[in-house]
């Protein structure tokens, strides 16, 4: 299975690759710099420069793959509303080239912001800050299906 991962070199991306490859599977990774293109090389997988603004690129990564691991997030926390709405058009946008193919799509969010109980997230752990779209905006992806 060829597998196109957004945020393949950061911190969550860079070990769902380095899974993928390990189990055997392709991996086509999002890269929006040479240095992260490196890192994704380095680890086995093939890459697909560009970032969650560049709409063709996301569509040209799920029309390639067999499906799609989006793992990608611009943390400019400055400016957090315009990176949920980033994220939310980048999920639509490869839903959309994926729906009608029965091709999966999983989407990640963070625990950022999260406030320890007893040294731990938990389930009561409410966020500080508003939620990111990603899950909202996969579901409703879902129900289209």
């Amino acid at each position: 299975m060829k597998v196109f991962v957004t945020g393949a070199s950061g911190f969550v991306g860079s070990v769902v690759v380095n899974e993928l490859i390990r189990k055997g599977h392709r991996v086509l990774g999002l890269a929006r710099s040479e240095e992260s293109a490196q890192s994704i090389r380095n680890a086995g997988a093939e890459v697909l420069m560009g970032d969650l603004e560049d709409l063709s690129s996301l569509k040209k990564g799920a029309s390639e793959s067999d499906g799609i691991i989006h793992t990608g997030f611009i943390h400019d926390f400055s400016n957090y509303a315009n990176s949920n709405e980033v994220e939310k058009i980048a999920i639509n946008t490869m839903g959309e080239v994926l729906m009608g193919t029965k091709k999966p799509m999983v989407v990640t969010a963070g625990s950022l912001g999260l406030p320890l109980i007893d040294g731990m997230v938990t389930e009561e752990s409410v966020l500080q800050i508003p939620l990111r779209t990603s899950e909202p905006t996969a579901l409703a992806l879902a129900k289209k299906e």
